[in-house]
């Protein structure tokens, strides 16, 4: 006999809430980004944690977080930031599995430390699939982010999940406190003038204007007169803009741009982004020079 599918209700939504699984590959070539979670490390670790073998899609919850009820009984989990986690009015611990029954009130609110976290379900939530992938993005899923009202499917299961994680380990890299940023040499470094590579290397900034297409790292770098370019901008690209701007491509960023490609991030520096703030201070730490 199969599995009941269930579902809990969003009664709030949150700031910026959205279901993500591990992305939508092999569409880039067709102007359709990766997407998938901002911190995937995170959102890796909410799955293990529940007991999922494989991630499956979750909610990925920026800055402030939803309130949902539960019409019946589901195992979840919640990684990433700092937050208050309320189940039924009772503080809720992150990076532990808990059971969420009929009637049951889970809310989580503003972050304290860090901008994401993600809440899994044992099962994965069960969210039609869009060019193979039930990662929201607007236009090639209906809607961008989950709505008030939205009913949520999952499968329901009284059975302790199979813990395929240590819980005790709570501190995540991408939560780690440092004001410097890892960066690589880009694949237009050598193009860029030899002065604003010394301002690259010497310069700090701070974290402008973000969303899940990308971040703005303000500094005082020089103007840069330059012909527009076309060229691929796989995620975690760090742009240099004509007006001195660092844009750096994130998980649902542009495919191709027309700005200097002079630095990039590997994964481990996108998760550590990801969970950074506007005005928050960097350096950038160039480990390739």
């Amino acid at each position: 006999m199969p599995k009941k599918k269930s579902f809990c209700q969003v009664l709030e939504p949150g700031f910026y809430t959205s279901i993500q699984d591990s992305g939508r590959r092999g569409w880039r070539g067709k102007g359709v980004p990766l997407s998938g979670p901002m911190d995937t490390e995170s959102f890796a670790r909410a799955n293990r944690v529940v007991g999922n073998d494989t991630p499956q899609a979750a909610l990925e919850i920026t800055l402030s977080g939803p309130t949902l009820l539960f019409n019946d009984p589901v195992w979840v989990a919640v990684s990433g930031a700092e937050v208050a986690l309320t189940h039924n009015q009772n503080v809720q611990a992150l990076d532990r599995p808990f059971l969420c029954d009929l009637g049951d009130v889970l809310r989580v609110g503003k972050m304290t430390h860090g901008a994401r976290v993600y809440m899994a379900f044992l099962g994965g939530l069960q969210s039609p699939h869009y060019l193979g992938s039930a990662s929201q993005f607007f236009p090639i899923s209906p809607a961008a982010r989950v709505p008030k009202g939205e009913k949520l499917s999952y499968v329901t299961s009284l059975l302790f999940p199979e813990i395929t994680a240590s819980t005790g380990e709570i501190n995540s890299q991408s939560l780690g406190v440092r004001d410097r940023l890892k960066v690589r040499r880009g694949i237009d470094w050598d193009d860029c003038p030899k002065h604003i590579q010394k301002e690259l290397k010497k310069g700090s900034f701070v974290v402008g204007s973000n969303n899940r297409m990308g971040y703005r790292l303000e500094g005082t770098i020089s103007p840069l007169d330059f012909q527009p370019l076309s060229g691929i901008i796989p995620p975690g690209t760090i742009q240099l803009s004509s007006g001195g701007g660092l844009l750096v491509a994130m998980a649902d960023g542009q495919v191709t741009g027309g700005y200097l490609r002079v630095l990039s991030l590997d994964r481990a520096e996108m998760n550590f982004l990801a969970q950074q703030t506007t005005g928050k201070k960097l350096r950038l730490d160039f480990v390739d020079a």
